[in-house]
C-alpha cells in the first residue's frame, strides 16, 4: 500500500493533456476571452496554462477541445461553467490556473467521462 500524500485533497484522477482552451469571464463589466491549453485536468476540474494573468475566485465559462483521434475526425468541444480557484505565475512566464468545474453544459460531463476512462491516470 502506497502512503497516503497529506497536502493532496483531491479524490478525482488527474491526467496529463495539452487541450485547446478558451476561458470566458467578465471583468469591469466586460466580457473577456482568455486563451491558453489546459495542462492537466480530471472530471472536477483542471489546471490551465496562460498567457494573462486572471483574478481568483472569478465565474469563468471555459470551452476545450479534445482532439480526435483519427486524421480527418472532428475535435470534441466540451462547455463547462465554473471558478478559478488560483492564479501563479508558472515556468516560461506563463501563469498557472486552477479551475473547478461546476456545471458541464449538455453532453460534454459524459464526453469528458468516456475520453478519460480510455487513459492512464497521472500517478501521485
Amino acid at each position: 500500500m502506497s502512503p497516503q500524500v497529506p497536502d493532496e485533497k483531491r479524490v478525482n484522477k488527474r491526467y496529463l493533456v495539452k487541450w485547446k482552451l478558451a476561458l470566458n469571464l467578465t471583468l469591469n463589466n466586460k466580457t473577456q476571452t482568455i486563451y491558453g491549453n489546459l495542462a492537466d485536468i480530471s472530471i472536477r476540474g483542471g489546471t490551465a496554462l496562460l498567457e494573462n494573468t486572471v483574478p481568483t475566485k472569478s465565474t469563468v465559462a471555459a470551452i476545450f477541445t479534445i482532439p480526435p483521434k483519427t486524421i480527418g475526425a472532428a475535435p470534441q468541444t466540451i462547455q463547462v461553467n465554473g471558478k478559478l480557484i488560483y492564479c501563479v505565475l508558472g515556468n516560461y512566464g506563463l501563469f498557472r490556473a486552477g479551475l473547478q468545474f461546476e456545471n458541464f453544459i449538455d453532453e460534454g460531463l459524459a464526453m469528458l467521462s468516456r475520453e478519460l476512462a480510455e487513459r492512464i491516470p497521472l500517478s501521485i
